[in-house]
Order: C-alpha cells, then structure tokens, then sequence
C-alpha cells in the first residue's frame, strides 16, 4: 500500500476559530508517534483527537510494528479518542475505533467509570459487557486547541478557567499554583500527566510561547520536575499550521518519577534548517515521496530518530539541514533557578532553538560583560488605558474619527469639534492636556506607535495625540473636563474591566515620563528612542529610566546597534501568520541582555556620545538598507552603512571579534528576518 501524505484539519479551521484549532500534517504526526509509540502492546491516547490524524496515524504505527494485520481489532481496542467534538470516518466498515469519546477532556478521570452513551460507536455492544473504566496510558499524543487564556472563558463558558485552575491544582496535589496566563494547551498538558503511566511518553504539538513567557516558567518548572525532557523540536524556515500567529514545537516527553535519572537526562534542542518533508526524505533511500509505502514512512522516521539518539554533543548538521544543541535537564534547572529566592523563576529555553551559532559564541567572549536589563534601570510599560479613544485625543490641528481640536489662544483650552457636524463638542481646560514645565504650558504629547516617530530622538511637535492627565474627584474639576468625562460614561467607558481597578476611572495616575522608550515589536526597522522632551508613551512601547546620562547614552548606543538588535530578536518571539515581527513582553524585555554601562571604558565614551547624537538626526531606516542587503550570502563589511558600521565597530572590540565574526552577525541578523517571512509564507 502507498502512503499519499495528507493534511487533515484538526476540527475546524475557519476564520471563525475560537479554540484556536489547526490543521495537523501527517509528517508532523507520523514524526511523534515514531519516538513515542515503539512496543507493541503499548496503548495510545489522543484527548482532543478532532478529525483522528493521532488515531489513524498511530493504528498504522502499530499494525508496523505489530508486523501484523491479524490483530487489528486488539489494537483498535488500544487507541483511545477524547474531544468534546469529534469528527472522524470509520477505516472500513469492518473496523472502527470504538473507544472514541464524546466529552470535554477536563471532566474525565482515571479509572472514572465510563457511559455507554459517552462512546461515539456503539456497534460492537459486547464492547459493554462489564463495566469500563477510563485506563492510564502507555502514550498520549495530541495537538491540543491553542486558545489563549483571555478566549477561554469566551469559548467553553463562564468562570470556566477559574474552575479549571482549581481543578487542575487538585490534581497535582497542589505542587504547582496556576498563573490566570496560561493558556489551554498548557491545561491539556498538566491534566494529560495524569493519565500517563510512570515511563509513559507524552508527544505534544504546542505554540514556542511557554519556552519564554511568564506562565511559561511554570510549565518548564513542572515538566523539570516529573517528565525526562527527551526532545524539543523547532523549525527555522516553516509554520506547522495555518492562520496561527505563532511558531509551534513539538516536545516529547517521558514521565519520570526518579530526580537523578531526570536531571542526568539529556534534554535534546532540534532546529530543523529545512522543511520537514525535505528532512525526512534524506533518511530513505527511496527517491520520491508518492513511492513510499506505511513500511517505508515509518522507517524513515524511525532512522531520523535513531540518528538524532546517537548524537550527545553540540552540532550544526550541513547535509541533513539539523542543528542538535544537547543539554542537560541540571542545567537546565540550573538556568532558571535563582539562588536570591530559593526558586525556579525560568529561562529562555526558546534560544536553544532560534539563536544562530554565532550567539552562544557571542556570550561566551562576554560573559562579564552582558547584564539583564533590569538590573541597570527602572522598566515599566506605557499607558494601558483601557479606553484609548477618551484619553487619547488630537493635539492642535489634528482629527480622529470623533473630533478634531484646536486650541484656544486666549485661554489655551483645547476646542474638540465634532468630526462629521464641525459644531463644537468640548472646551477640556489646559491643565487636563497641558502640564507645566519651567513656567511654561507645555502638551501632552503622546507617542502611540513607532511608525509616528521618524527619528531616534523624537520631536513632540511631529506628534499628532496628547493624553488627557486628570489626578482629582469630580466635585473639584473644571466645567469643560467635567462634561467630557461625563460623554465618556455615556459611552460606558467608565464601566470597563480595566477601569475597575482605578479610584477614579478616568485617572491614569502620576507619571514622569522616562528618557528611553523601547518599542514592543520590531519589524525592518527598529530603533530604541531617547526622549528627552518628556513626551508620553502607550503601552505598544516600554519605559526605561537610568541613573546617569552615561549610563543612558551607552545603553541607547547598544541598543541601537547591530548588537543590541541581534539579542532583541532573541529575546523577544517571533509572529508569523498575519504579521511578521518580533515581540517582546515586559517579562522578557526585562531580561534581555545590554552592555554593562559600569563595563564600559571611560576612553570610548566620548566615541559613542558623537556617533549616538549623529545617529539622533539621522532618519531611521530599514535594517535591510543599513546592512545593504536582504540576503545573507551578499553580506560585505564594505556595504555596511558608515554610522551604523562606526557604532557596531565600537562594541565589536570590546568583544574583540575577528572579521568572520563580524560578518556572521549580521548575516545573523538577516537571516533572523528572513526566516519570519518564509515561515508566514510557508503554509
């Protein structure tokens, strides 16, 4: 029999997709059931099986390894289904898969004794002589709905995650305390360890955000503590899924009560440099694809893993396009546990994946020189208002769909007129859009995307929004500030979840602008902004503040730089689907490694201060133009643009980089964005 690869959809997968469901190839698939399913009488579990790729896909598994088609109906007896809409079709009208289950996977139990009516197929009724029980698993494989926490409740119901994270801490004993962040993969994941046999095998399909943010540092904790980390597969050039913003892995994982044998274990970090497909084909010797027979597939993928088990170091495979970066689980923990707290607080396991090799060479030649950006300043993100269309409104001579504002000469009140009738709305006073600064009346100038700034310093008058700042009740305002507030209630701004924490709603409260602001996304074009007219920021940027003008110069130069760009896109997640940038949350941009300003020789301070204020009235461009290319075999030092190249320079020799290692960053850096693009075109 030939194998005709397939893509089945997991569910459903239209526009309309609130669980976050994706279709799952069959390459992907056969990939986990081969390093997962291995002995015959094993028996499988998939608990959001959908359509049945795991299902079908793993009876083929066995009947290879059975060598046998002889007991088919004991093996269909070993795959179990569970989803709370299953869709599948029957593999003949012999042979079924009669334990398939219609249920929400969060109310079954181990041992939980099962109804007849909670079984899909009820042909064979002797299948319900005696009573059934739920059993415990050999293997649980799955690619769980991605939906993120704030869709949960929208999805399965009121106060359902709340109910959820009871549950699941229950469970577990209470060896973990669930953060209100985590998303409903992760939940499949904790609840999945209970079914699973001691030595049992987990294979899941996961979004690569756990590997990086916050509730994250939870599920690296839990899987340290109970599971032997066998593998973590990532990709460099493809998504798995379409419509999904994010990058998915695969982990495999074997459950493992014994800490010795957990934290010896080798946990194995597998970027794969080409398509799968293309991957898998150099493990056969047959030359096309449509030629494989079931026999022939699973060889191929059991050789990829028999390869990939044999190799316990560091290594950049050309022929088979792999990169292995082996680790163990110690160090792993060693990574994420801080000494100061007595706790696991978590790493960036994602770097292991995604970082070029040059990276790991960079933080070795600077071991003493990088430090976490929290540790040389304050850090806190803009504005989250909550209801950006009050606090957000036109500087002078500007419009947005509701008004348009000009200011009052003799009085300075900012006059919003209606966008559509141009009769005049409000006259807000100008200490709610003003504030005072060296005896004169300056506004509040708000800076909401970086695409408003052309520049790294920024120049207020170029901004077209100021904030409103209103820090008393309402007995005390004025007239005109009064009756905006009161058109914002009317609107039902005031009954916002996000106003709810506030004393008063309409207060963002007290706030000195800092003199660094960080954008949260980087596309082409990426610069870290100094502030230093005060203007205002909202939370699609972060705020840094530092001690010491040379302190801020020095950082504002790395950042950037080359450099301070490479560690950026490390330490931020990529977006691929609609989008494609690189994102960076306020826990991770928090962590992101800069130049130690105290590092820093007095000698080339003076250096970087003239190439930082060239670089403050220089328009910012993209990376592709500063470095002179979009690929990274075109990359020449000589293309390089003049200041950029000037500023890198000065870093590089702290670090005392050879050409070659010059070159290779910023290949590096290319190569980094060009990946994002492929991957959001390669479904």
């Amino acid at each position: 029999m030939k194998f005709v690869g397939i893509k089945t959809p997991f569910r459903n997968c239209m526009k309309n997709n609130p669980l976050g469901q994706f279709y799952t190839s069959s390459d992907i698939v056969d990939l986990i059931l081969s390093v997962t399913v291995t002995n015959k009488r094993q028996n499988v579990l998939d608990p959001g099986c959908g359509h049945g790729i795991f299902l079908q896909r793993a009876y083929s598994r066995l009947i290879y390894i059975n060598n046998s088609k002889n007991n088919q109906k004991e093996i269909l007896d070993n795959i179990w289904g569970i989803d709370i809409s299953p869709s599948f079709k029957l593999l003949d009208n012999k042979n079924y898969f009669r334990n398939i289950l219609k249920a929400d996977f969060f109310k079954i139990k181990p041992s939980l004794l099962l109804k007849k009516e909670s079984f899909c197929h009820l042909k064979d009724l002797a299948h319900f002589d005696k009573k059934i029980g739920m059993p415990k698993f050999d293997i649980i494989v799955a690619n769980p709905p991605f939906t993120r926490q704030e869709r949960i409740n929208h999805s399965m119901g009121k106060k359902y995650k709340e109910k959820l994270i009871k549950q699941i801490e229950e469970e577990l004993n209470h060896t973990i305390s669930l953060s209100k962040r985590t998303s409903l993969y992760a939940y499949f994941i904790y609840h999945s360890s209970i079914f699973l046999k001691d030595n049992g095998v987990m294979g899941y399909i996961t979004p690569n955000l756990w590997l990086s943010v916050g509730y994250g540092t939870q599920l690296q904790e839990f899987l340290l503590k109970n599971f032997k980390i066998k593998a973590i597969v990532g990709s460099k050039v493809e998504r798995f899924f379409e419509f999904a913003e994010v990058d998915t892995i695969i982990i495999i994982l074997e459950k493992c009560s014994n800490e010795s044998e957990r934290l010896n274990n080798v946990v194995r970090f597998i970027q794969l440099r080409d398509k799968l497909v293309n991957i898998l084909d150099k493990f056969t010797n047959t030359t096309k694809r449509e030629d494989l027979d079931e026999n022939e597939r699973w060889q191929m993928n059991d050789a990829f893993w028999n390869y990939i088990n044999d190799l316990d170091n560091y290594m950049v495979d050309m022929e088979h396009n792999i990169r292995i970066f082996p680790i163990t689980q110690q160090d792993l923990w060693n990574h994420g546990y801080d000494k100061k707290v007595s706790k696991y607080v978590g790493s960036r396991w994602d770097i292991f994946l995604r970082a070029p090799d040059i990276y790991f060479a960079l933080l070795e030649k600077g071991k003493d020189l990088w430090v976490p950006l929290k540790e040389i300043g304050t850090f806190r993100r803009g504005f989250t208002t909550g209801a950006n269309q009050f606090f957000y409104i036109p500087a002078p001579g500007n419009k947005n769909k509701n008004f348009y504002t000009e200011k009052d000469p003799n009085t300075m009140d900012l006059l919003l007129y209606d966008s559509k009738s141009n009769q005049l709305r409000f006259s807000i006073e100008k200490e709610y859009w003003m504030h005072k600064k060296s005896n004169d009346w300056v506004p509040n100038y708000l800076i909401k995307s970086p695409r408003e700034s052309d520049f790294v310093k920024i120049k207020p008058e170029s901004l077209n929004q100021v904030v409103l700042i209103i820090h008393d009740n309402k007995q005390n305002l004025k007239k005109g500030i009064l009756n905006y507030i009161k058109w914002g209630e009317s609107q039902g701004f005031h009954n916002r979840r996000t106003m709810k924490n506030r004393k008063r709603w309409f207060d963002l409260g007290v706030r000195e602008p800092y003199k660094i602001l960080f954008p949260k996304r980087m596309g082409e074009k990426f610069y870290v902004y100094l502030n230093n007219k005060g203007v205002y920021c909202d939370q699609t940027l972060y705020e840094i503040k530092l001690e010491s003008k040379r302190s801020l110069i020095i950082a504002l130069a790395f950042l950037n730089s080359t450099l301070g760009r490479l560690f950026y896109e490390l330490a931020g997640y990529e977006l691929t689907g609609s989008v494609t940038v690189a994102e960076l949350s306020e826990f991770l941009a928090e962590k992101l490694l800069v130049f130690n300003p105290d590092k820093f020789p007095d000698e080339d301070y003076k250096k970087v201060e003239n190439l930082f204020k060239k670089l403050c009235i220089k328009p910012i461009d993209s990376i592709y133009n500063e470095i002179g290319t979009k690929h990274p075999k075109e990359v020449l030092l000589e293309k390089i643009k003049t200041l950029k190249k000037k500023l890198d320079d000065v870093f590089f020799e702290k670090l005392r980089l050879s050409k070659d290692e010059k070159i290779e960053i910023y290949k590096s850096i290319i190569d980094l964005l060009s990946s994002r693009v492929i991957k959001s075109k390669s479904i």
